[in-house]
């Protein structure tokens, strides 16, 4: 039962991450409140993993906005 948690977790996140960029907003905006309507996760879990949803995408976008700057 836990293994499919975790793929449809891994399905929802993926396509998160596809449609966030487009709509212009960040993941974890999207990610935390359909995650909490969706999953039976607590909601410290989901907020934890949105603070790491977008600490990721700030983290791989900081070595362009660099080389815009230089």
């Amino acid at each position: 039962m836990a293994m499919q948690w975790i793929g449809i977790l891994f399905v929802f996140t993926f396509v998160i991450g596809l449609i966030a960029p487009i709509g212009g907003v960040g993941g974890g905006v999207l990610f935390v409140p359909l995650a909490t309507a969706i999953f039976p996760f607590s909601v410290d879990f989901i907020r934890g993993a949105g603070l790491i949803m977008s600490l990721t995408s700030a983290l791989s976008s900081a070595p362009h906005r660099f080389k815009l700057l230089l």
